[in-house]
């Protein structure tokens, strides 16, 4: 007989932890580029192996060495980076930006990052250096600030991983002292280089900026129990906002391409239902596109598509918060390497769960509906209107838009399509079934790994704070002084589980029934009415 998930009483014991990790409370700086000649930009003495320049983005002009020096040192100087947005004529690549970085392995030996396990290995915990706008910059003039600067590493792949941003206010034109800590993340657990980067379709002129002293601070960090946690798995399709970078979408495609509402039968709607959704802190964005293919340039399907190469988009947009979300309809036409940059409806609703319903009465009008509100009307240009014909497919997800919301999720319980010109979609989540690969596809999304299709026979969702060190999740169906702990997998037939993976700061774990223990300690035996987690290392010897 199967257990059924509601039966098991779940308790969690204490954390169990037979080996000594990171200890002590020792810090070091670690000086990367203090520029103090011309050589630390060019690395001519290196072979010009690892020298400042550009990763990619077209507003980027040039890297330079600058006699400016933040300590007013006449023997040292400064990185001058100059861009010229939104296109500097280089012929860059991938959209109005610039990634300037110290070569790919500018830092041999790379630098442990605060991530990385590898016992008594001190971790790089912040990193700090001066930096300083020069007047003649364009700025963010609503914002009255220069850019804001993202500072990351590519880690052990070749993303753009992002320890944090910072924003200095325009009238300050002296030089300022950044520090950005550097939270533990599975995404840097090694640190070959740095990078600064800035994207932005709004800014029209030269940023130049100069950056001195930067430097990394090493520390053996304590070892801190990581924390479980359990909840209820509910059927559903989960979306993971990804860890590797801010804009990485966690998204699916519709195979059918003749999804627009252009030569629908009105109207037609796209409707899709929330069950879930993070709110500590609340996942930044849940999102819905529209793309005509005839206007995706290179005609791939990515997880950047909507961005880069495809200058007609309309989305929907649904931004959470903590007490309430916002929601705007917004398109573009004829502009690509941009977000929408027309607004055609913005809403407020005091939740984002529940469900959303767009809907075209006709080719250029429409309604939103949100949860528990009453439809909002709004309108299109005609003739944008009708550059969204077929073919068209249908994206939808979610992404993190800022590093606090890695690893948070939301749940989805159906995508409907109706009316639509081509194959209308009704998808269902809860029924336990995998996702179709003839409505679906993951080409769009950064990973696979990000989403999970959570059935009825999923027991339990279990997760804990990373890095854990090691660690390994075990249960037991008893408490008594001679209770064996074993790995759910042994439970499970040593069958992997449905879900296992570190998302943001987090480990997740997703439990089937058959993962959970047996009155006999034997996978397949009588399930247990009870049953007892905790983490320990060395784990379980089955």
């Amino acid at each position: 007989m199967k257990m059924k998930p509601q039966r098991i009483l779940a308790a969690l014991t204490a954390f169990v932890v037979l080996a000594a990790y990171h200890s002590g409370q020792a810090q070091t700086q670690v000086l990367i580029n203090a520029f103090d000649t011309p050589d630390e930009v060019s690395d001519t003495a290196n072979g010009a192996a690892n020298p400042w320049g550009n990763w990619f983005g077209t507003a980027f002009w040039s890297v330079s060495w600058d006699p400016s020096d933040a300590n007013n040192d006449p023997n040292s100087g400064s990185l001058r980076i100059e861009a010229f947005f939104p296109d500097s004529g280089l012929n860059g690549c991938c959209g109005p930006q610039f990634v300037v970085q110290n070569g790919f392995d500018g830092i041999n030996p790379p630098l442990a990052g605060n991530g990385n396990t590898t016992p008594n290995v001190p971790v790089a915990t912040n990193v700090q250096f001066d930096v300083r706008f020069d007047p003649i910059s364009s700025y963010d003039t609503n914002a009255g600030a220069w850019p804001t600067i993202e500072v990351g590493t590519r880690g052990t792949s070749f993303n753009q991983f992002t320890f944090g941003t910072f924003t200095i206010p325009q009238t300050e034109t002296n030089w300022v002292r950044v520090s950005i800590p550097i939270n533990p993340s599975a995404d840097w657990t090694e640190i070959p280089h740095v990078f600064i980067k800035h994207f932005s379709t709004t800014l029209n002129g030269w940023v130049i900026l100069y950056v001195d002293n930067i430097i990394f601070t090493v520390a053996d960090v304590p070892f801190v129990p990581p924390v479980l946690e359990i909840e209820k798995a509910t059927p559903a399709l989960r979306f993971f906002a990804r860890t590797g970078g801010q804009w990485d979408r966690s998204q699916l495609v519709s195979v059918d391409t003749n999804q627009s509402w252009v030569g629908g039968s009105y109207p037609v709607s796209y409707s899709f239902t929330i069950s879930d959704y993070s709110m500590d802190p609340a996942l930044n964005q849940v999102h819905m596109f529209l793309l005509p293919l005839n206007h995706n340039q290179d005609g791939a399907i990515n997880q950047f598509t909507d961005f880069s190469t495809a200058s007609n988009n309309l989305w929907l947009q649904i931004v959470g918060g903590e007490t309430n979300v916002t929601a705007n309809i917004s398109w573009k036409t004829n502009l690509i390497d941009s977000n929408p940059n027309n607004l055609a409806l913005n809403i407020t609703n005091s939740t984002a769960i529940g469900t959303w319903t767009l809907t075209f009465d006709s080719i250029n009008t429409g309604t939103l509906t949100a949860p528990g509100a009453a439809p909002v009307p709004f309108n299109l240009p005609a003739d944008a209107a009708a550059t969204f014909a077929n073919p068209l497919a249908v994206f939808f997800g979610a992404q993190p838009n800022f590093s606090g919301a890695f690893g948070q999720h939301v749940d989805f319980a159906n995508f409907r399509t109706i009316g639509v010109a081509g194959v209308p979609i009704d998808s269902v989540f809860t029924n336990s079934l995998d996702l179709d690969p003839e409505v679906w596809s993951t080409a769009a999304s950064a990973s696979p790994l990000s989403m999970i299709v959570v059935k009825t026979n999923h027991a339990w969702w279990v997760h804990w704070n990373y890095p854990d060190f090691g660690t390994v999740l075990a249960t037991t169906p008893d408490l008594n002084p001679d209770a064996v702990w074993k790995t759910p997998e042994f439970y499970n037939g040593n069958e992997p589980l449905p879900y296992d993976a570190i998302m943001g700061a987090q480990v997740w774990k997703l439990l089937p029934v058959s993962a959970l223990p047996t009155v006999d300690g034997t996978p397949g035996g009588a399930p247990s009415d009870k049953a007892f987690f905790r983490l320990q290392n060395p784990g379980p010897a089955e």
